[in-house]
């Protein structure tokens, strides 16, 4: 069997947990001095944090998990969330290496494990792992599961908005297309997007209806969407609704933005991903 390893920068829930064969690890958020586990149920105001920062699962604990699927005999197909704005590809690469059964795109070995880098994170990782499961449920062997996944990601787009923008956004990762205020214009929000596995700036935006029309942009007919929000998001719902007229024949789901994402993006954010 091919066993699927991935982080909580994904954004999964509890109910994509039940009955999963998922193996999940567990971001580390640090908030002003305190440290806490990644979660999706954290309630405290993260705008009035001064220092906050995440860190991805490390090393060790890939590789405990690798090596506990392996002496099972199963395969592991390991999707992190992308390269440029966390650690955890590269300390899954580690892992992976160190538990001695590496398959990297054309890397010769024993091909007991793959780690993809997914270029994306939250809803867009979750697509991807959605559509590993599929590919696994279909029978594919992990070496063509790798083929097909990595063309998939290459499809994912992801859109975030938040209304203040006034953190560094993973580590200073983010790229700015053009100078602009940390302040949006009154009225409207700092729109990014998802470019080659960084978080750039696109500009501001109006509220709600500009980000779904900017999905309806890039995709004619995506079979799914996941909305990403924080819970202080007040018109979500209306998102939700224009998603639906625009695409009533994609799966949309909602999922909150896990603790980990939070803190970078701050209060009041809304992410949307999408793929064919």
């Amino acid at each position: 069997m091919i066993k699927i390893v991935t982080d909580s920068f994904s954004a999964l829930c509890r109910q994509d947990l039940e009955n999963s064969d998922l193996n999940f690890l567990l971001a580390t958020c640090n908030l002003d001095g305190k440290t806490f586990p990644d979660s999706l149920d954290f309630k405290n105001d993260v705008l009035n944090i001064q220092q906050s920062y995440s860190t991805s699962p490390s090393a060790t604990e890939y590789y405990n998990t690798f090596s506990k699927i392996l002496m099972n005999g199963d395969d592991i197909l390991c999707i992190t969330a992308s390269s440029q704005i966390c650690s955890a590809y590269s300390n899954a690469k580690i892992a992976a290496k160190a538990a001695g059964a590496i398959y990297f795109g054309n890397t010769e070995g024993n091909e007991k494990i793959y780690v993809l880098n997914s270029n994306t994170v939250a809803g867009g990782q979750l697509l991807a792992i959605f559509k590993a499961k599929q590919l696994i449920e279909a029978g594919i062997d992990l070496k063509g599961i790798a083929f097909e996944l990595e063309a998939f990601c290459g499809k994912i787009k992801t859109f975030f908005t938040t209304a203040k923008f006034d953190n560094p956004i993973f580590d200073k990762r983010i790229h700015r297309r053009d100078h602009f205020s940390p302040s949006p214009i009154l009225g409207k929000r700092s729109c990014f997007t998802m470019d080659n596995g960084c978080i750039r700036y696109l500009g501001t935006i109006k509220y709600g209806y500009t980000e779904v029309k900017k999905i309806s942009e890039e995709f004619d007919n995506p079979a799914q969407i996941v909305v990403n929000y924080s819970d202080d998001l007040n018109y979500i719902d209306s998102v939700y609704e224009y998603l639906n007229n625009f695409f009533p024949h994609a799966n949309i789901i909602k999922r909150k933005i896990p603790l980990s994402l939070l803190i970078h993006l701050r209060n009041e954010t809304l992410g949307i991903s999408a793929a064919e």
